[in-house]
């Protein structure tokens, strides 16, 4: 088990009102919040921008949360498309790493 972290500093960052509602909406795009999302992005080490990125990470977040109806049916293979979807955003994910 890994010891966490004690989180005991704070950092402030002057942004502009629309750059504010900028990160937060990115961040709820991807169902994080400003904290988890900033965080993130500092984790990782690495930012891609994407022309059209943005829109793709909505369009995905929303095909996933649209999934969620379909789970009421038993005959339509929820998790075999998330899985799919998954392995799109894989292959996505690697050809930005190699630069396309």
């Amino acid at each position: 088990m890994s010891k966490k972290t004690a989180k005991d500093q704070i950092i402030n960052l002057r942004v502009s009102g629309k750059q504010k509602e900028q990160i937060k909406k990115k961040a709820e795009t991807l169902g994080l919040n400003v904290s988890e999302y900033l965080l993130a992005a500092v984790e990782n080490q690495s930012i891609n921008v994407v022309a059209g990125g943005r829109e793709l990470a909505q369009e995905l977040f929303r095909l996933n949360k649209n999934l969620e109806h379909f789970m009421q049916y038993p005959f339509v293979p929820v998790q075999e498309l998330r899985d799919t979807v998954s392995q799109g955003i894989q292959k996505i994910n690697d050809a930005m790493k190699e630069g396309f």
